[in-house]
């Protein structure tokens, strides 16, 4: 890897040693500085594109010469559909590479159907809400989402599986909060990290179970 954008999102401290010493190199937040990319030099370049504007921007830099691959993980609706992406990346590797990731991705798949077999053995099945309000609306998972996927692997009773979509649904946080009530678990709520930090965003929120 000698380039990437949005580098302080990455995780991984490897990557982030590599950036401090510039043996990876930011080519952008928002817009890519495509010649910047260029002269990387590289063997492939993996990309995504959620529009006609981002497959606009591959198409320019695959005319310029570019071996651009478009990723498309996110549009997976199966959790294990997501793990199985690692296998598409390790054939770019080799051999070795492509043996390790097989057997790693059968292992997690194997790890989770023992896990869902286990969940449903379960006598509680928890009610789950997900989300908080972002600029007016509160988007919940849908009911086809991978997100809803992972809740009914583990036998939770997710409460907008009636909602047959697989993108997020805007709802009002009045609809949220008579929806959600009384459910056990708060999944993703937002970058909020302590109870306190929840009801400061709106006191109503005091009143969920």
């Amino acid at each position: 890897i000698v380039g990437a954008s949005n580098l302080p999102l990455f995780y991984s401290s490897k990557i982030q040693e590599k950036v401090e010493t510039e043996d990876i190199v930011s080519i952008g937040k928002a817009n890519i500085n495509q010649e910047q990319l260029i002269q990387l030099n590289t063997d492939v370049i993996f990309s995504y594109a959620i529009d006609a504007g981002g497959m606009k921007e591959v198409n320019h830099l695959r005319k310029l010469g570019q071996k651009v691959i478009v990723i498309a993980e996110y549009m997976e609706q199966k959790p294990l559909g997501k793990a199985s992406w690692l296998k598409f990346f390790a054939r770019f590797f080799d051999e070795k590479t492509i043996h390790q990731a097989d057997s790693h991705y059968l292992k997690v798949s194997n790890d989770y159907h023992a896990l869902e077999i286990k969940a449903r053995s379960a006598e509680l099945q928890p009610r789950v809400m997900i989300g908080y309000p972002w600029k007016g609306n509160w988007y919940v998972s849908g009911g086809l989402s991978f997100q809803a996927a992972y809740f009914n692997a583990a036998n939770a009773n997710y409460i907008w599986s009636n909602l047959k979509q697989e993108a997020s649904v805007p709802l009002t946080t009045e609809t949220v909060i008579n929806d959600a009530l009384d459910a056990d678990y708060w999944v993703n709520c937002g970058n909020k990290q302590q109870l306190r930090a929840i009801v400061e965003g709106d006191e109503r929120f005091k009143a969920f179970e």
